[in-house]
């Protein structure tokens, strides 16, 4: 497989820069300023758990009541959905609620594109997929590009 930890590692470490300032700019999140998810690809041994933001210290009561899940556990769930039915969460939660299993969530945050699936919970709903996506694309480019290095080096077989 052309996907692996170090390729999405630095697929991570890419993006960080950008997803801090979507994070730090006004209406992006309800409340903090910091989300948690997971990736999932083909050539994975296991998903990636990240992380992007600073996590507060403590919880602000304007924020509304603590969640009783993590920010990853929502993000799990929202993963779960996501690769079940082949789309982004906005996509089936708007079109298709019914697909909505028990104990999963009305929420954007899901991306899912060619096989490989991000999700994100912390921010907006809009801002999780936006970020899931762009994490999602920055891998794609990565194997794409090592896929072309393949074959200019003439290794044409994975």
């Amino acid at each position: 497989m052309i996907i692996n930890g170090d390729m999405v590692q630095l697929a991570f470490y890419l993006i960080s820069p950008s997803v801090e300032e979507i994070l730090k700019a006004d209406e992006t999140t309800w409340g903090p300023k910091y989300v948690e998810g997971v990736l999932s690809a083909p050539g994975l041994k296991e998903d990636f758990l990240f992380r992007f933001g600073e996590v507060p210290l403590t919880w602000d009561p304007k924020w509304g009541e603590l969640p009783k899940k993590s920010f990853l556990d929502i993000a799990k769930g929202k993963l779960q959905l996501a690769k079940r039915e082949k789309e982004n969460t906005s996509v089936t939660v708007l079109n298709k609620p019914w697909l909505v299993a028990d104990g999963e969530y009305l929420y954007a945050g899901a991306a899912f594109r060619d096989g490989i699936t991000a999700a994100a919970s912390g921010a907006k709903g809009w801002v999780d997929e936006a970020i899931s996506s762009l994490f999602i694309d920055t891998v794609i480019m990565l194997a794409h590009l090592d896929a072309d290095r393949r074959v200019a080096n003439n290794q044409k077989q994975i």
